[in-house]
């Protein structure tokens, strides 16, 4: 049996051929990626304001989105990654792609001809509306070639049954990870998050999403825009600009984060200016406005579980702890806990895998009887 986990696949994998209707893809740049990237943010910038943000003239930039176009990684100008992505190829790409490598060949073998099963997740808002359409993206057959790198391409040729694919709620995933060890076993409290009152802090790079879960049913979701690694790194620009009198663009700041200095220029010469003071201010500021927010429309004194998961959510972890140390009888966790070596923005998928790993065992043993 092959089981395979989906979630939303925006790594570079590139060089996924169809062997029928779809030509070969071009190879994709760094620079590429980061106009791919900034218009699924903003798809209205003009050509100037696009070159702007990448650092590159308008003419490249130009070439670029037509080959982008040509390519078909632009369509319309709506995020592959949306709603509406569903029946754009290029999402059947970046499908069959994640596919593949929950497919290839590891320590336990091939998955020759044993059935696949398929689990990913949907935004509660959206779980009743889109998982009868997404399931019928990934059921069916599916033949193609990938290639990683330079190595050689594999060929992949294999049928998913419809009634093999499950779509939870996310915040679900993060209760299921939280809630299992890597021995597939339920630990000791395990029932705690699913029949007491948890929350769900979800913080990545755009928002900061909120899932209260009592009973093991998320009552409803809060989305704030406003707080998020994006909101810090603008704050933080914004600070640089005021001591060094220097506009860095949101990708040019993401570029310095590896090693704190940004590139100031004044009349005569450059120089590199540290700016990572200004980053860890910036980012206990957004935390702070978000848990206060929080604060307000939630009362955390009727909750025995703060779950913290999402990439911006490790960069707060500590911080959320602190803050929220004087609450008697609430527990912060990390929706890794169970699985350190894996990063926060892992924890939907983790889940996803336990939950479906415990479904089909249970489903073996019943055709074993």
């Amino acid at each position: 049996m092959q089981y395979i986990c989906i979630d939303r696949y925006e790594n570079n994998i590139n060089l996924l051929k169809e062997y029928y209707s779809m030509s070969t893809l071009e190879k994709l740049d760094k620079v590429d990626l980061q106009i791919l990237r900034t218009l699924q943010e903003n798809a209205r910038l003009t050509t100037k304001e696009l070159a702007a943000r990448v650092s590159l003239s308008s003419t490249p930039v130009f070439e670029r989105l037509k080959r982008l176009e040509n390519g078909g990684y632009i369509k319309k100008y709506i995020a592959v990654f949306g709603r509406a992505r569903y029946d754009d190829p290029m999402f059947l790409v970046i499908l069959r792609t994640g596919l593949a490598l929950g497919h290839r060949q590891n320590q336990f073998g091939t998955p020759d001809d044993k059935p696949i099963y398929v689990q990913s997740g949907l935004p509660p808002k959206y779980l009743k509306t889109d998982t009868n359409t997404l399931k019928n993206i990934i059921a069916g057959r599916h033949h193609f070639s990938l290639r990683i790198g330079n190595a050689p391409e594999e060929v992949f040729d294999f049928t998913i049954e419809k009634s093999h694919i499950d779509i939870m709620a996310q915040p679900t995933g993060t209760l299921f990870s939280v809630a299992t060890d890597n021995s597939h076993h339920f630990v000791k409290n395990a029932g705690d998050f699913f029949n007491k009152n948890v929350l769900i802090f979800d913080a990545g790079f755009g928002t900061l999403d909120i899932f209260p879960i009592r009973n093991n049913v998320v009552q409803d979701k809060q989305t704030f825009p406003e707080y998020g690694m994006r909101q810090v790194l603008n704050r933080t620009i914004k600070k640089i600009y005021e001591e060094y009198n220097t506009e860095v663009s949101l990708i040019g700041i993401q570029t310095c984060l590896g090693n704190g200095f940004v590139r100031c220029h004044d009349k005569w010469k450059s120089h590199n200016e540290p700016f990572s003071d200004m980053l860890d201010e910036a980012n206990r500021e957004v935390c702070d406005e978000a848990l206060e927010r929080i604060g307000q429309i939630y009362s955390l004194y009727e909750y025995e579980y703060f779950v913290i998961t999402g990439g911006t959510g490790a960069a707060w972890n500590e911080l959320i702890r602190d803050k929220l140390s004087g609450i008697e009888g609430l527990k912060v966790v990390a929706g890794n806990q169970n699985d350190t070596n894996l990063p926060f923005t892992m924890a939907n998928v983790r889940g996803y895998y336990m939950y479906m790993y415990k479904n089909v065992r249970e489903l073996l043993k019943k055709n074993r009887v």
